[in-house]
């Protein structure tokens, strides 16, 4: 779990890690819009696959001739036997429909934990105002002693105004802070389309085996099958093809059934159409596997960095410990003069930066562990 998650309490309806990554991915643009690409994609397959079943025509005609009138109509069915090139091309459209359902699920998978960081980003900016309050306060305890050390003669004016300014610093630091809080948020209300209230406790999920499984490698195993069919789609075009029609007068009992073969070549169209897809597939290939190490690099790195980040938060909450039981004792002797304010201002000061290391240190965390998570495809 997160150090600065413990800045946070259980705050009755507050915005919860799993509300936000489930919002991001119905609003997020990016993941909407490979959504209905995804659907589009589905609909032309279904159209690829609907042009081999069997195709009905009906004709109705009714004719003037001088003083008579001739009605006649006709039912027409055909259905292709041996069309191999169609039935290629309906396997490489169902192959473009899996590519973009698992683009679309990689997309949205994306926006959730691009979220999620946003979401993190808040509780460590929360932990940050609280580190920055806290700082803020001691220094003006410690101005107020060193002001009432310069009155009694104790100090002279100088000590009243180093920790005078010392306490303005702490201030500025607190209002940045408070405002990179605000900006924090606003960025994840943009990106939830909504607006948040409170932020509840989180922990952070663990980090991912070293095996990736991105729904992106399923993407261009999809795109890889497209190529190869559309390879095979070509080369069939050298093969004959046949059709099998029945035709009937409505009404009466005339009847027929054709079928009819054909064998066409397209000059060398087939033979560079096939080139091409062969070229296309090998350019899939290459990025796939070019994506494999990407990711596998991705989470050896993020995996890395998280476990070096916990050490470095585990070091410095051990930095935070001590250095607020050497301000407790330069205190204790502040009052009975065994140090100055200038030794008190400094004390202040190593617990303020061992505060800031914990807040960063447990963000450095939760970006690589969730970026680790993104590259490894880990679902929420």
């Amino acid at each position: 779990m997160l150090i600065f998650l413990s800045v946070l309490g259980g705050v009755a309806n507050a915005l919860t890690l799993e509300e936000t990554v489930a919002r991001a991915a119905e609003v997020s643009p990016s993941a909407v819009i490979a959504e209905l690409e995804w659907r589009q994609a589905r609909l032309d397959a279904a159209e690829k696959w609907s042009g081999m079943t069997i195709t009905p025509e009906i004709t109705v005609e009714r004719s003037w001739v001088a003083s008579t009138v001739v009605e006649d109509g006709a039912l027409k069915a055909r259905v292709g036997l041996l069309d191999v090139p169609a039935w290629f091309g309906a396997l490489d459209a169902s192959s473009e429909a899996r590519a973009a359902r698992w683009g679309a699920t990689a997309t949205a998978l994306d926006a959730q934990y691009a979220a999620a960081l946003l979401y993190f980003e808040i509780v460590a900016a929360d932990g940050a105002v609280q580190s920055a309050r806290l700082t803020a306060e001691e220094a003006q305890r410690t101005l107020t002693a060193a002001r009432a050390r310069a009155t009694a003669g104790l100090d002279d004016e100088l000590m009243a105004q180093t920790a005078e300014v010392h306490a303005l610093e702490t201030a500025a630091e607190l209002a940045r802070a408070e405002a990179d809080r605000r900006n924090a948020r606003a960025r994840l209300s943009r990106a939830l389309e909504q607006d948040i209230g409170e932020i509840a406790s989180a922990a952070l999920p663990a980090l991912p085996g070293e095996t990736s499984a991105s729904p992106w490698l399923d993407a261009y195993d999809a795109r890889a099958a497209s190529a190869r069919y559309e390879e095979l789609g070509a080369w069939s075009e050298l093969l004959p093809s046949a059709e099998l029609q029945a035709d009937a007068k409505l009404g009466g009992d005339d009847w027929r059934v054709t079928l009819q073969g054909r064998w066409t070549i397209d000059g060398v169209g087939p033979f560079l159409r096939a080139r091409r897809a062969a070229l296309e597939k090998q350019a899939v290939a290459v990025a796939r596997d070019g994506l494999q190490r990407d990711l596998d690099l991705g989470i050896a790195t993020a995996v890395e960095d998280a476990q070096a980040s916990a050490l470095v938060a585990q070091a410095a909450r051990a930095r935070v410990a001590l250095a607020e039981k050497a301000l407790g004792v330069g205190q204790a002797r502040l009052s009975v003069g065994l140090i100055d304010t200038l030794d008190l201002l400094q004390l202040q000061r190593d617990v303020r930066k061992a505060r800031e290391d914990v807040v960063e240190a447990g963000l450095a965390e939760a970006v690589a562990v969730l970026e680790a998570r993104r590259v490894a495809g880990v679902a929420w």
